[in-house]
């Protein structure tokens, strides 16, 4: 009796086991799925593409900032020490080439000046005394040696005279107004040598600075150019003059390649790219902005950006064959706006990929982890 009794449970445990997997195969197929049929292709309005040969520029992403060559940046110095007098600037101001930036004021300034038209009256009293012992040499009414003396002695003061002279040009003094007036300047005007912007200021009106103190920084920003860093893996796809795309602000602005660096940063393993603007551009220095480079055009296989999806940090697309889908791991090369590189492109050749309709399954069950 036993006996009948566990042979009749087991009957009825393997009978309930058949029906339950018969139900299963008779579940219907949806999005959620391995499948996909012409109605789910219809109801998601799903499209198809497959790997295409093209020609494709290589679109490399770089980032870097906005800067200037040392010659656009400057220091302003004292040239002496005195007080800083008519300062009415505030840093970030445009200033244009001649501006006066500020004054100095120094009364010495005055001594120079004084000593200046001194030696010049002198050198005239001592110009025809020159040229009077340069007659009595020749008659050989004074000695060889005294002619010397005295040549020496007037040269010495031309000598003196130009050093002066140079001087008060470097203070932007006028000489001629110095000499016909007898009015002398007790302020210098320190001025811009070029169109630029103060970066920094480190004065104030009635401060007292010793020479060769920096008192002002200026940038010239007529020659603004952009620093950019690539990975080592470009180095040989990147030429002179390819096309720079440099984004700020929404906007993007057209560069092309200048210059390559010859040497490679040994903790990032990148490579500096100088690049010119092809217009004048208006962005702070310093600001950091990304950048597309357009590299030479290469024949590549690839397919269209939107068939690829990300998958646990992956790149994977969808293939459809006999109505079973299956997802296929690629490794990305270059790419342009709408196609991307296969690099192992045998993996998916003559395979139907979806394309349009692909992100509808990024959140399905063929997804999932």
């Amino acid at each position: 009796m036993k006996i009948l009794i566990i042979i009749i449970t087991t009957l009825f445990l393997f009978s309930c086991t058949k029906e339950e997997n018969n139900k299963d195969e008779e579940m219907p197929q949806n999005l959620n799925s391995m499948s996909l049929n012409k109605e789910e292709i219809e109801l998601n309005n799903i499209e198809f593409a497959t790997l295409q040969h093209i020609n494709l520029s290589n679109n490399i992403s770089l980032s870097g900032k906005i800067d200037v060559n040392p010659n656009s940046r400057i220091d302003i110095n004292a040239p002496f020490q005195g007080f800083i007098r008519n300062i009415n600037l505030i840093e970030g101001d445009k200033v244009s080439k001649g501006q006066v930036l500020f004054e100095i004021e120094n009364l010495d300034l005055i001594h120079i000046q004084s000593k200046y038209v001194e030696l010049k009256n002198n050198f005239k009293q001592s110009e025809i005394e020159f040229n009077r012992q340069k007659e009595l040499i020749k008659e050989k009414a004074i000695s060889e040696k005294e002619f010397l003396e005295f040549e020496r002695i007037h040269n010495n003061l031309k000598n003196s005279i130009n050093s002066i002279e140079q001087e008060l040009k470097y203070y932007r003094i006028d000489l001629k107004k110095v000499l016909e007036s007898n009015r002398f300047q007790e302020k210098i005007q320190v001025r811009s040598d070029f169109n630029a912007f103060v970066k920094k200021i480190n004065i104030n009106n009635g401060k007292f600075i010793d020479k060769n103190n920096t008192l002002m920084e200026l940038v010239n920003t007529d020659h603004l150019h952009a620093e950019l860093f690539s990975p080592i893996t470009y180095r040989n796809m990147i030429k002179l003059n390819d096309t720079i795309s440099i984004n700020y602000n929404n906007n993007s602005y057209k560069a092309f390649v200048y210059q390559i660096s010859k040497t490679v940063d040994e903790h990032t393993n990148m490579f500096m790219i100088h690049s010119h603007f092809v217009d004048d551009i208006e962005i702070p220095i310093g600001t950091f902005v990304n950048a597309q480079l357009m590299a030479n055009s290469m024949s590549v296989n690839a397919i269209e950006k939107e068939c690829i999806l990300s998958k646990n940090g992956k790149n994977i697309v969808l293939t459809v064959e006999n109505e079973i889908i299956s997802e296929i791991e690629v490794n990305l090369g270059v790419k342009n706006e709408n196609y991307q590189e296969i690099l192992n492109f045998k993996d998916i050749e003559g395979k139907k990929i979806i394309s349009k309709g692909a992100k509808a399954f990024q959140n399905s069950n063929l997804m999932a982890n």
